[in-house]
Formats: structure tokens, C-alpha cells, sequence
């Protein structure tokens, strides 16, 4: 499938810090890279599950390199210069073993807590449901609070499960949000 520009977006942030959504592109590699360099131990670890020092070529291409239905990747970001500067990036996978897509939210600890990655991950479930998916889930780690709040702030009602020690599977389906009547 072709680059999909109508999830193409702008927000602000409370501080008029203005913030660019849209899918990844394949040469966006060397800035997931210097994104990557800016997560901490901590936002690695909850994110990936392990310390990682350095993504490798390979898995940079993986997440760059998409096909825009079954693999989603938004990237949020800032211009500085005439430069994009990557602050953050929210992909679903769709899974055909099981129903709907897993999914990850990550933002550069410099920018968290400040909307972006609700506001990725609200995107990221428009584009989903526009090609059909109907529910996200991911594993996530019982100590990542922060990830939890962020899916109350997307307003979708979620459950968790046990899915292996100190893991999460947290599921929502994406076709009903809070404030929707039954």
C-alpha cells in the first residue's frame, strides 16, 4: 500500500510547543535511530522488555520499512530547523493467529507526560479501525503506570490478564470508547 497522507496531523502541546503526526516513512531509519538514543535505560526496558544498548540496522528497516494496512507505525515530531525531529512513535501489527493488532506506544522521556502519546495512540486507533481492526492488545509490564494511564486518557475501556511474570496482556477493543452510549 502507498504512504497514507491523510493521517497526516498537527496538535499542541499546553505550552504551544506544536507536535506533527504522520506515518513512518522508510528513510525515517537514521531518525528512529537518534529516538532510540534518546530513551532512557527505564523506557527501553518497559518498551522492549530488556536492555537494548543499540537497534540494530535490521530492526530499524523493520519498523521503517511498512506496509501501511497490517504494520502501522505514526511517528510524532517537532521541527527544529527545517529538521524532523523524532519525539515519538505508536505501530500496530495486526496478529492473523488471533483477533485485531498488538500495539506499542513509545515517547522520548523528555516529552512524556505531555499528550503525545495519547494523542499517537488515539490516531493510531483511527487508522486501524479504518482498515478493519477491531481490537488492540499488548503485553505490558504490571510497573508501567505510565502506559495505563495513557490508555485511560485514550478513552477505551480495557482489561487485564496475566500473561507471563510481571506481565500484562492488556486488551480494548477499538470500536467503542468510553463516552459512546451502548
Amino acid at each position: 500500500m502507498e504512504y497514507p497522507p491523510q493521517y497526516e496531523s498537527k496538535f499542541w502541546l499546553d505550552d504551544g510547543t506544536e507536535i506533527y503526526i504522520r506515518p513512518i516513512r522508510p528513510d525515517d531509519v537514521g531518525r528512529m535511530a537518534r529516538l532510540f538514543e534518546e530513551f532512557s535505560d527505564g523506557t527501553v526496558y518497559l518498551r522492549f522488555f530488556s536492555a537494548i544498548e543499540s537497534m540494530s540496522i535490521e530492526k530499524l528497516r523493520y519498523f521503517c520499512e511498512i506496509d501501511y494496512e497490517d504494520h502501522m507505525a505514526l511517528v510524532a515530531y517537532v521541527l527544529d530547523n527545517a529538521d524532523e525531529v523524532l519525539v515519538g512513535v505508536a505501530r500496530y501489527v495486526a496478529t492473523p493467529d488471533e483477533e485485531g493488532a498488538e500495539f506499542a506506544v513509545v515517547v522520548a522521556d523528555s516529552w512524556q507526560n505531555r499528550g503525545i502519546g495519547t494523542t499517537l495512540l488515539r490516531n493510531l486507533i483511527e487508522a486501524a479501525k479504518d482498515r478493519g481492526i477491531e481490537k488492540f492488545h499488548a503485553p505490558v509490564k504490571y510497573e508501567n503506570r505510565k502506559a495505563l494511564g495513557m490508555f485511560r486518557n485514550a478513552g477505551y475501556r480495557f482489561t487485564q490478564s496475566a500473561y507471563e511474570p510481571g506481565v500484562s496482556r492488556v486488551e480494548f477493543g477499538l470500536i467503542r470508547p468510553l463516552d459512546t452510549p451502548t
